[in-house]
């Protein structure tokens, strides 16, 4: 079997080849050329690896091609470069945005207005609870900011989702 394995590769080979060996006949080995062949190593040591010698081309008249990076394909248009959305995902995008700010803007509006009563309700001896009176409400206004601009935003979000030309999102 591993024979027959060889025999196949042989010929495949001899086709590669382009008939080069066929008359050595099938089981003769095409000689490998003597500059490609191991070199022996010599009994008298030497302080420099030997230099292996390249092997000959299988065509001696081979020549690279001169164009060899050309490109046959005629480029693209400057369209294809241009990134546009249609109208239809674009206000999708939009949706999904708006309803992803939703709860961050709850949760800040919620964390501003805590932050803001926080120095009342803590005992008297405790750090916080020397923060000026001016920036809890400045964090009351903020807060309540914040909570506006998520009820606008919800009142936003309805409305797209009852107009008839955006339909209901997937």
């Amino acid at each position: 079997m591993p024979d027959r394995s060889k025999e196949e590769l042989a010929r495949a080979l001899e086709e590669l080849a382009g008939g080069q060996f066929a008359e050595a006949g099938p089981q003769a080995r095409p000689a490998v050329p003597r500059s490609v062949r191991p070199t022996q190593p010599s009994s008298s040591a030497s302080s420099r690896p030997a230099t292996p010698q390249l092997a000959r081309p299988a065509t001696p008249h081979a020549q690279p091609p001169a164009d060899d990076d050309a490109v046959i394909v005629p480029p693209p248009p400057l369209s294809a470069f241009l990134h546009y959305r249609s109208g239809r995902t674009a206000g999708r995008l939009g949706l999904t945005l708006r309803r992803t700010f939703i709860p961050v803007l709850l949760t800040c509006g919620v964390i501003l207005f805590v932050l803001g009563a926080l120095p009342r309700c803590l005992p008297v001896d405790n750090p916080l609870s020397q923060m000026p009176h001016w920036l809890s409400f400045i964090l009351w206004g903020a807060g309540a900011f914040v909570l506006a601009m998520a009820a606008v935003n919800m009142l936003a979000v309805k409305h797209l989702l009852q107009s008839p030309a955006q339909g209901r999102p997937r």
